[in-house]
């Protein structure tokens, strides 16, 4: 035991006499109070007595040749033994407390150190207020042994190189050399961990170390781990969201990310405890980022036990931070709320901490993500059966959407282009959508609140089916989704209908009653339109009048926000939006002129003006959908609904665009003739709104309204009606396949002269694909035309590259193919500049690549069995052909494996069954246009060389080779082993697939068995080739000769059997097994 404390427990590797007076003097050392080692962790009151200024030089500690030994005046013999410290070796810790030692806590030896370390960012962290002075040199792979042994007061420098360091990475005044590269964070709690033992936590603390220690790991606690509703936290991928935490936490941008063990969390609950074990209180900067601790480890962890109990922890700091008015708090607090299984205790906790959050926020802070919050609040609320806590968020509601449209102008986003989309007054969808989404069934198929096992399956199985219900008949689903919705009713209330103005459940005023009536309408509304998004409902006109009559009776008596009402009446004026809706919009409009004082306008005029725009876009909407394809009364009715709004200022281009962008996606020939009646009435139409009306004209297919909007009279910059041009080519051409009706061929040419003309760069391929267009689509006009331009463009330098990088081939024989005597003379000048492409190269001369793999062929005299392995042409090979694509492929790479492929089938040449294929990949996937009776012939060439099944078809699979032609290699053993015949087999039946011959096809499908069969025969060949006898024999012989002794001569070994090798080693088991007996034993008294 002695040895193997004091010497380790390897091998004895030091003379005899030397390892005697080692133990001698450890043993000395223990009975002899000669000091205390400098790793011990319970430090004496003389050992900080002892501490003086004048020590920072001194070194107590005993040198030898082999040993180093430490110690010191106050170390009492019967704690410890001295520690021997070897070079290279790591020592020993010896009497630590006990709680140390059960405490899950990394220790200083277990933490790696990093190979290199990043560095130091220009900026740190307003939270952490850490003052990073300069550090001299440090080597982070050094023992921790190494320490810096100084005896101080408690107001001198520290004693322990923890805390040296530590105190010069983050004293005010900085100590060291100023090209100090930071070291990691492991490096860093290392050495608090040293500090700690040493009893300097005072000293840490007093100088706000600590402080800085816990905001810097509680900030990486954050990047670790994603805590929904802070700044720093966004749902990235790990290495993209690394430059948000640097905006954000500069501070951690130079430590290392380090996913093995996740502990800083632990880092700051440690820290924060030490801190207030040695009396200094925490502060709110110390108790914010353990709160934020706790809550990144709440949202890592998995256990629900293990989240309950850092969640505890959160809840006790809650308080604290709201006294101090922290209210970056409140949205972190509340999702790890949610994460928790959630009772009506936690709800309701949540619910007053958003509340409370609302009403205290400062002005002028960051928005926060309220409506979403909220709408995660309310579907928690559904889905655990607990709608009655919802109350406070639902009378909120209304206020919160307001107070947001007040603190934004509708003009504030629009710069010098005209940034859309706007930010108009909420609609209904606005107040609503998160309404609804408690209830849609595709957001509650997954959710983090089933996993808690408080989710009802019957009321989201019920809740599935009143969808349902809703999207094919909204009037009889709607009141019992109101249920729900509306938390002012019981729960045990009866149905509640829609032109019902009784109580129900519970004794309520007239006025509650019209209230929930409005807000039934407001939701019934927002589910009318998202059923119509898929179409217009049969009985729409019939639920959109009872939602109207229902309104209009509780209007009166109604005491709800005025923003409601006119959300509300938003979405009745979106309802009209065809024809047939003449006689309903015509309702609407003449009410709202009728009844201007029922809508409450506001008397700010601000608040006038957003009101006035949102309202003229609604009812110019309604008016020119029921009008079009009419006469549309578009600036007479304008005039009129400037009589509703005295005290506002009309921004006229502002109503125009918003109208614009209103009728898109929708009406896009619509929202043309707006713009043509803008045009001629002078109004100033925005770059956004046309780029905004380009693109979705493009996407519903009208190449006429894309090209018209960029015509120089609509968009005046050059630079961006350049962009769009070259959008518009670049997206006709990205489908290979597409056909351009005839009035919209000459668009497309106009649009290609245009960019021609403007000399916008366009690729060779899309200028190629571009004519391929044109021609697939029955003009040939203009290609001609067109290649003629970039012809001049290309002789005079304009234009890289050579003209058969542009033009395609299929021009070249569709021309004189239309019969055309015109384009046949105007493409017969062209024809000369470029080269002749039909003839099959004789020579490889096209491509280095395959000159090289070609030219390692062989005659058929040298044919013999290869390996499966390919040859390094081979390799070069694949690149060469991989590359070959419908748009650029090579013509001579493709042309000259067909003709490799030629040569091969008539024994002319010899390769591989790896270039085989490679070669007969290249052929069968580019080049369609072989003939079938071609195919049957290269097919049956290829078969009889010896591929699975070839011996049953001695003329071919087809019957193509008979005794007129020569005569194949005979099918022996060739060079195409069974491995490599099912690949072939599949390429053969794609292209027969593709040819139309279904025949040929499952004729070769019915080879597959037989090569698989094959397959299988030869795997087991090699396998009983593998596990032979013989072979057995020789492994396990060599096996035996591994345990013989060493001093014996392997002569008298070799010429034993295998069992007189077993009975001679069972004869000397006792001496030669490793296991029976100590090596130690047998290595006293040797040499060394």
């Amino acid at each position: 035991m002695l040895r193997r404390h004091m010497l380790g427990r390897g091998p004895i590797n030091q003379p005899p006499h030397d390892t005697l007076f080692r133990c001698l003097s450890a043993w000395v050392d223990v009975f002899q109070p000669t000091g205390r080692c400098m790793y011990s962790t319970v430090p004496t009151s003389g050992a900080r007595q002892a501490r003086t200024t004048k020590a920072l030089h001194t070194d107590n500690s005993i040198e030898s040749d082999h040993v180093r030994w430490r110690t010191s005046p106050d170390r009492h013999p019967w704690q410890s033994a001295a520690l021997i410290l070897k070079p290279g070796w790591r020592p020993i810790e010896r009497g630590r407390r006990k709680e140390d030692m059960l405490s899950p806590w990394p220790k200083p030896d277990d933490v790696p150190p990093p190979s290199v370390p990043p560095q130091p960012p220009d900026t740190y962290d307003d939270e952490a207020k850490i003052d990073i002075g300069s550090q001299d040199d440090l080597d982070f792979l050094e023992n921790v042994d190494n320490l810096r042994v100084t005896g101080l007061d408690d107001d001198a420098l520290p004693i322990s190189r923890g805390a040296f360091r530590l105190q010069q990475m983050f004293a005010p005044t900085p100590l060291g050399k100023p090209d100090m590269e930071p070291p990691p964070h492991r490096v860093l709690f290392r050495w608090y961990l040293i500090a700690r033992e040493a009893g300097e936590l005072a000293y840490l603390a007093r100088s706000g170390i600590l402080s800085s220690l816990i905001a810097l790991f509680g900030s990486r606690s954050i990047a670790h781990s994603r805590i929904p509703g802070t700044s720093v936290q966004k749902f990235y991928a790990d290495t993209a969201y690394e430059q948000n935490i640097d905006v954000h936490h500069p501070f951690t941008a130079w430590i290392r990310k380090d996913f093995r063990r996740l502990t800083h969390w632990e880092y700051v609950r440690r820290i924060a405890r030490d801190k207030q074990e040695v009396g200094f209180p925490l502060t709110y900067r110390d108790t914010y980022w353990l709160f934020m601790a706790h809550l990144a480890n709440a949202h890592r962890t998995q256990n629900v036990l293990r989240r309950k109990v850092a969640m505890g922890s959160v809840r006790r700091l809650f308080p604290t931070l709201q006294r101090w008015r922290r209210v970056r708090v409140y949205v972190p607090y509340v999702y790890g709320l949610l994460s928790l299984p959630l009772t009506e205790d936690i709800m309701g906790e949540a619910i007053r901490a958003i509340v409370r959050y609302h009403s205290s926020r400062v002005q002028g802070m960051r928005r926060m993500p309220l409506p979403e919050l909220y709408s995660e609040l309310l579907r928690a609320c559904w889905q655990c059966n607990m709608p009655h806590l919802a109350e406070p968020l639902i009378q909120s509601l209304a206020e919160v959407t307001h107070s947001e449209w007040r603190r934004r102008s509708p003009a504030e986003d629009i710069n010098d282009f005209g940034v859309a989309p706007f930010s108009p007054i909420p609609s209904t969808e606005d107040l609503h959508a998160f309404l609804l989404g408690a209830i849609l069934p595709g957001s509650n198929v997954v959710h983090r609140y089933s996993e808690a096992g408080y989710y009802d399956q019957s009321l989201r199985l019920w809740a599935r089916k009143e969808m349902d219900d809703v999207m094919s008949n909204p009037s009889e689903a709607l009141p019992n989704l109101m249920l729900v919705l509306l938390p002012s009713l019981p729960r045990n209330a009866r149905r509640y209908e829609l032109d019902s103005t009784a109580s129900t459940g519970s004794p309520q005023t007239v006025e509650g009653v019209s209230s929930n009536t409005s807000w039934t309408v407001a939701c019934g509304l927002a589910t009318l339109k998202s059923a119509c998004i898929h179409g217009r409902p049969e009985r729409l006109e019939e639920i959109r009048g009872r939602l109207w009559t229902s309104w209009m009776q509780a209007l009166p008596s109604c005491r709800v926000h005025p923003i409601v009402h006119f959300s509300i009446l938003l979405s009745f004026l979106q309802l009209a939006e065809i024809p047939e809706d003449a006689a309903y919009a015509s309702e609407v409009v003449d009410w709202i002129f009728q009844n201007p004082q029922v809508l409450q306008l506001s008397n700010i005029p601000s608040e006038v003006t957003t009101w006035q725009t949102e309202l003229t876009v609604a009812l110019l909407k309604a008016v020119v959908c029921v009008a079009y394809p009419g006469h549309l009364p578009l600036f007479p009715f304008w005039k009129r609904t400037r009589r509703l709004f005295s005290k506002g200022h009309e921004q006229t281009d502002l109503i125009l665009n918003r109208l614009v962008h209103a009728l898109l996606p929708s009406n896009v020939a619509l929202a043309c003739a707006v713009l043509e009646d803008a045009k001629g009435a002078q109004i100033d139409i925005w770059p956004a709104t046309i780029t905004g009306f380009f693109f979705n004209a493009l996407s519903d297919g009208r190449l006429d309204l894309s090209f018209k909007v960029l015509q120089p009279n609509w968009l005046q910059d050059d630079g961006q009606r350049r962009l769009h041009m070259q959008i518009l080519i670049e997206n006709v051409t990205r489908d290979a396949e597409v056909r351009l009706p005839q009035d919209q061929r000459s668009i497309f040419g106009r649009a290609l002269a245009q960019a021609l003309k403007s000399e916008i760069k366009l690729l060779p391929q899309t200028w190629k694909a571009a004519l391929l267009v044109l021609i697939r689509s029955g003009d040939l006009k203009w290609p001609v035309s067109l290649v003629e331009r970039l012809d001049e463009l290309l002789r005079s330098g304009r234009l890289p590259g050579r003209l058969g990088e542009y033009v395609p081939r299929r021009l070249y024989r569709n021309v004189p193919a239309s019969g055309s005597k015109e384009l046949i003379k105007r493409l017969g000048r062209l024809i000369g500049k470029i080269p002749h492409l039909s003839k099959l190269p004789q020579e490889p001369t096209s491509d280095p690549a395959v000159v090289f793999a070609t030219q390692l062929r062989r005659p058929v005299a040298q044919m013999i069995w290869q390996h499966n392995q390919p040859y390094v042409h081979n390799l070069v090979l694949t690149k060469a052909l991989r590359v070959a694509t419908r748009k650029g492929s090579n013509l001579s790479t493709s042309k000259l494996a067909r003709n490799m492929l030629l040569k091969l089938s008539w024994g002319d040449a010899a390769v591989d069954p790896v270039t085989v294929n490679l070669l007969l990949h290249s052929v069968l996937r580019w080049d369609r246009s072989i003939p079938l009776r071609t195919l049957w012939s290269l097919f049956d060439r290829l078969f009889v060389l010896g591929y699975p099944g070839s011996d049953a078809y001695p003329s071919g699979l087809f019957g193509t080779i008979n005794d007129s032609n020569l005569s194949p290699h005979p099918p022996q053993r060739s060079i195409h082993p069974a491995r490599h015949a099912r690949p072939l087999y599949k390429m053969f039946i794609r292209a027969f697939a593709r040819a139309g011959d279904w025949e040929s096809a499952r004729a070769v499908v019915g080879l597959l068995t037989v090569a698989k069969e094959a397959e299988i025969a030869r795997q087991r060949a090699e396998l009983r080739e593998r596990r032979s006898r013989s072979t057995y024999l020789v492994n396990r012989r060599q096996y035996l000769l591994r345990w013989r002794p060493k001093w014996e001569d392997p002569q008298i070994w070799e010429g034993l059997t295998i069992n007189q090798i077993k009975k001679r080693l069972w004869s000397k088991f006792f001496y030669h097994m490793p296991l029976a007996q100590d090596e130690l034993f047998y290595s006293v008294g040797e040499p060394m």
